[in-house]
């Protein structure tokens, strides 16, 4: 695996995942100004591109796309607050709750502060991701093949690659801020029979490769 990869399979006492803090501000209180075009509302759902029917039914990838539609669309007007956002990635989370200390601290890598989120709120943010991509990462099947004492049964990784856009209105004036993004989650199926759960998450922006 590469040096540059900050997420990795690691045992200490029970393996999990261990990742350097994200270089991204996700908490960022201040919309910035931008000189993309406003248009209309950005939708408020998260699409996958281009799959076959198969593929966007498959457990997995529902499991995923739930993951993104939690982390990445709300309103800090209207929407569920923060704490609530929290709840319903947990609520995907491992049911034993072995791994929920640790997917709680991932989610600090994706969503504002509370005093962030207060202010964003003063703003009208909003934010949504539209899904381009839904991959395995390169290096899974290295890693799946190493650790496979020791990850769960029907564990496996998808890398997410999107588009999110936040908007909110500052000095009066509706302003937009676009990004690309990138993750990882690693998620385990034991059955294949759709009861399948999300362990940990990547850094944003720090994805395996």
């Amino acid at each position: 695996m590469s040096v540059a990869v900050s997420l990795v399979v690691a045992v200490v006492g029970s393996w999990g995942l261990l990742r350097q803090a994200s270089h991204v501000d996700a908490g960022s209180p201040v919309v910035e100004q931008s000189s993309t075009e406003q248009g209309g509302a950005a939708t408020s759902s998260v699409n996958l591109a281009g799959p076959t029917d198969a593929v966007a039914d498959r457990p997995d990838v529902r499991l995923v796309r739930q993951v993104a539609s939690a982390l990445f669309v709300w309103d800090t007007v209207d929407g569920p607050d923060r704490a609530a956002v929290q709840a319903m990635v947990v609520g995907l989370g491992d049911p034993s709750g072995w791994e929920t200390a640790g997917l709680l601290a991932d989610l600090e890598s994706y969503l504002p502060t509370v005093q962030a989120w207060e202010q964003l709120a003063a703003h009208d943010v909003s934010q949504t991701l539209t899904i381009t991509d839904v991959s395995v990462p390169d290096s899974w099947a290295g890693i799946a093949e190493t650790e496979a004492e020791r990850l769960p049964v029907g564990a496996e990784a998808l890398t997410v690659r999107g588009e999110r856009v936040r908007d909110g209105v500052v000095r009066g004036q509706a302003v937009r801020r676009v990004e690309l993004v990138v993750f990882t989650v690693l998620i385990a199926c034991p059955d294949q029979t759709g009861d399948c759960h999300v362990l940990r998450l990547s850094g944003l922006n720090d994805p395996l490769d």
